[in-house]
């Protein structure tokens, strides 16, 4: 849904990229999310 609504934005593509990334790791340092990645 955020990669969509950024590229709605006509934000970059490498932009929205680095975006989902940062996104991605910040779920991964948390620990009530380890059981479902």
């Amino acid at each position: 849904d955020r990669g969509m609504a950024l590229a709605q934005q006509n934000f970059a593509p490498e932009r929205i990229a680095r975006i989902g990334r940062r996104y991605a790791e910040a779920l991964k340092a948390r620990g009530d999310w380890v059981g479902h990645l």
